[in-house]
């Protein structure tokens, strides 16, 4: 049984509701859910619980309910119902509601900062968001924002970083926030940075993906600025009109999650798995991983992602399987198994530039909270 906190609409109004399927393992683990929401926690600069606040340069979208991002847009509800999409990366700034989680008033610390100027200090709570948010479109939307405000402050190598990460993810943003401030052309940072991008092009399957790294690569290999990314919108709008056919199982899987819609994650998930290949098992199994993650039920999660480990060893997605399982033994309690787990991940041959980032921020979330105690 999966606990949910929906919203109904209304500012406060939070009901819980849950999600009962027939599980296909059974470690013989039993899990305590709790956290029942008690009260508004209430900021200086924040929404009403279950508002949020979007900011497009030319005036505020109030009352709103940020659903995710998808390919290069952030999409929210209005109140009306009506769904408006924005570019992420030209959004002023966003403020989300208490109810979107612990990290919520740190993404709002981190935007607020940024407005004023204090790039350090915004630095500082995306990357906390990065790590610690329950929401993908959260964690997605820190990550963009660590990529472009580090390169606003001339920071390339860390920039370079995120973008690789980003890009793994949601190729289509990445390609909207390619660092502007560039190495020398024929640089020895330059040549560092070229080959960080052609391991990741050969590693990556994705179409996607591979367009992102290459148009890092083609600004780096001259040494000019970007131009704007108009084949990127072009792709998105597109992809907009044919949502249902353009976009993979598991892009409507995570969409779902992102959006709190568990039972339907699960739904698309076990539609996926059947239609699936046997060569494409191990991405599956990695995003049952991630939805059990989701669902809390991490004993199903764990033993997921273990089942890629164990039985796609030399698979590409034995890394993010290894990531998957460390996040799902924190939420079972146990944080020296889930440091293991993100030492053995890091050590991978096959390891991606996403999964990396991911994997060294838990592992230093973990050893800081060790430290502290």
């Amino acid at each position: 049984m999966a606990g949910i906190l929906r919203n109904r609409g209304l500012p406060g109004q939070w009901v819980a509701l849950t999600n009962v399927r027939d599980r296909r393992y059974d470690l013989g683990m039993k899990r305590a859910i709790s956290g029942i929401l008690a009260g508004v926690v209430w900021v200086s600069w924040g929404p009403a619980a279950g508002a949020d606040i979007v900011h497009d340069g030319r005036g505020p979208f109030q009352n709103v309910r940020i659903i995710g991002i998808v390919d290069d847009e952030l999409r929210f509800r209005m109140p009306d119902g009506r769904t408006i999409a924005k570019r992420a990366s030209e959004l002023e700034w966003i403020t989300v509601s208490a109810g979107r989680g612990p990290t919520a008033p740190t993404l709002n610390r981190a935007e607020n900062a940024r407005r004023l100027g204090k790039l350090a200090r915004a630095i500082g709570h995306y990357s906390s968001v990065r790590t610690d948010a329950e929401l993908p479109w959260m964690r997605a939307f820190a990550v963009m924002r660590l990529a472009s405000t580090n390169d606003r402050l001339g920071e390339f190598v860390v920039a370079l970083g995120f973008y690789l990460e980003l890009a793994g993810t949601h190729p289509l943003l990445a390609r909207s926030v390619v660092p502007t401030h560039l190495p020398a052309k024929g640089s020895a940072k330059a040549k560092a940075a070229l080959g960080r991008i052609k391991a990741e092009l050969r590693r990556s399957r994705s179409k996607d993906v591979k367009a992102a790294l290459n148009r890092l690569q083609k600004v780096i290999q001259t040494g000019r600025r970007a131009k704007p990314d108009s084949d990127g919108k072009k792709k998105a709008r597109a992809r907009g009109k044919t949502r249902s056919s353009a976009y993979t199982q598991m892009d409507l899987v995570r969409a779902a999650i992102a959006d709190g819609m568990i039972a339907r994650a699960e739904v698309l998930f076990e539609s996926g798995w059947k239609e699936s290949k046997a060569s494409d098992r191990p991405a599956w199994l990695v995003m049952e991983a991630e939805l059990r993650c989701a669902s809390q039920d991490y004993a199903a999660g764990g033993l997921a992602a273990m089942r890629v480990v164990a039985l796609h060893g030399d698979s590409p997605e034995a890394a993010a399987g290894l990531f998957w399982a460390g996040r799902n033994f924190e939420g079972l309690g146990r944080p020296a198994k889930a440091e293991e787990l993100y030492r053995e991940c890091l050590r991978q041959e096959n390891l991606g530039e996403p999964v990396r980032a991911l994997a060294t921020a838990r592992l230093e979330s973990l050893m800081q909270t060790e430290e502290s105690r």
